[in-house]
This record gives C-alpha cells, sequence and structure tokens, in this order.
C-alpha cells in the first residue's frame, strides 16, 4: 500500500462512523475512491455536488453553510473532527452548500454509492449512524432552545463555553 492509501484509510478511521471498522474492509470499500483535502483555516470550499459525496472532518473545525432564499449566508451547522454530512439525501432537492474552515482541516470525501454500499453491507454501523444523529439532533435542539430561551448575552457565554469544549 503507497503512502496516500495508508493516509487516506487514517483519516477515514478518525471519523466517528468508522471509530474501530477494520481498515482492511475500508481499503476495499472506500480507500481507492477517497479523497484527502487539506484546507487552511479561514477558507471556504463549495461543495457543488451535495448529494453525491459524503463529506467527513477528519481534523479541525469547521461549519456548514448555505445561501437561504433571501440571499443571506446561513449556518446549518458547526462540525467537529469525526463529524460526516451530506451524501445521503434520500428525499428532496439536492442543496449547494460551502464549508467554512474555523482552522486548519482535513477533509475526507467518499462517494455516496460506495458509503451507501458499505454500510449495507454492515449493518452494525447503521446503529452507529442512528447514534451519531441522535448526537446531532441533542446539540441541534440545544442551540434552538438556547435561540429562543435565552438573552444576547447567556447566548454568547454559552457559545464560547461550547466553542472551548469543541476545541
Amino acid at each position: 500500500m503507497d503512502v496516500a492509501a495508508i493516509s487516506t484509510i487514517w483519516h477515514l478511521t478518525r471519523l466517528d462512523l468508522f471509530a474501530g471498522a477494520e481498515e482492511s474492509e475500508l481499503v476495499r470499500a472506500l480507500g481507492s475512491n477517497a479523497e484527502i483535502l487539506k484546507v487552511g483555516k479561514r477558507r471556504t470550499v463549495e461543495i457543488a455536488e451535495q448529494g453525491e459525496m459524503a463529506w467527513g472532518l477528519s481534523e479541525g473545525l469547521a461549519k456548514v453553510c448555505r445561501t437561504s432564499r433571501s440571499g443571506r449566508r446561513v449556518v446549518d451547522t458547526l462540525l467537529r473532527a469525526g463529524d460526516m454530512f451530506g451524501g445521503m439525501e434520500i428525499s428532496g432537492p439536492k442543496r449547494q452548500c460551502s464549508i467554512e474552515t474555523i482552522t486548519d482541516c482535513v477533509l475526507v470525501r467518499v462517494k455516496s454509492t460506495d458509503l451507501r454500499r458499505y454500510l449495507s453491507s454492515k449493518p452494525e454501523l447503521l446503529m452507529t449512524c442512528v447514534q451519531l444523529l441522535e448526537d446531532r439532533e441533542r446539540r441541534l435542539s440545544r442551540r434552538v432552545e438556547s435561540l429562543v430561551f435565552k438573552d444576547v448575552g447567556a447566548r454568547v457565554i454559552e457559545t464560547l463555553m461550547q466553542l472551548t469544549v469543541d476545541i
């Protein structure tokens, strides 16, 4: 195995979904088609093919943004190392979005078809997916609750405290 393939597999295993996965299985299922992108802090990566590719954040902090119908930039989610996003849209229109890095980041890009095929061969990973989605939904609920029920000062303090935990 060459250095690039070893690096790709190492970055794949840093994603929460693949923690504990057999490296040889990842190589067969995803390794040859996965791509690694190293992106400096405060950079933007446009995602034109959301739905065709699944993305993971192997290292760093970033946010997934989109443009609203009114033309404003909206932050959909904050990503931390290990998170995945995109690529699994089952219904609805495909959306364009961008990744805005907060720190230096390493992104992993995998074809959605390869990821689906791998997940269908490993049903135990589907429970991991459910747990990861529950964690993300819990974080989102806390954010909405903070926006609705707390004043600006309390929200700023909470955000700063959460960022220190995330880093």
